[in-house]
């Protein structure tokens, strides 16, 4: 996770928008898009789950795909569901 978020967070390119963040007792969710990471190719739309104790990240699960196009209904993974 150290890797990845260190080689996210110093590319001059990078692009990192967090869509919803869920706060559950001690763990918390993001959902975010990402592209210019000078890694991968493309948008990419991750999910991080971390559980923390005393303060401090203690666990940490993830995972990414591509950004998909939209669906039938003309929405997205980080589109904003509150609308009509």
């Amino acid at each position: 996770m150290t890797s990845i978020a260190t080689e996210i967070a110093s590319s001059p390119t990078a692009d990192i928008t967090i869509y919803r963040t869920l706060v559950d007792g001690n763990f918390v969710l993001l959902h975010s898009k990402y592209q210019g990471d000078g890694v991968t190719v493309g948008r990419r739309s991750p999910f991080d789950l971390f559980r923390f104790d005393g303060g401090k990240i203690v666990e940490h699960w993830g995972g990414q795909e591509p950004e998909a196009p939209p669906n039938l209904s003309g929405r997205t993974k980080s589109t904003d569901h509150r609308g009509p």
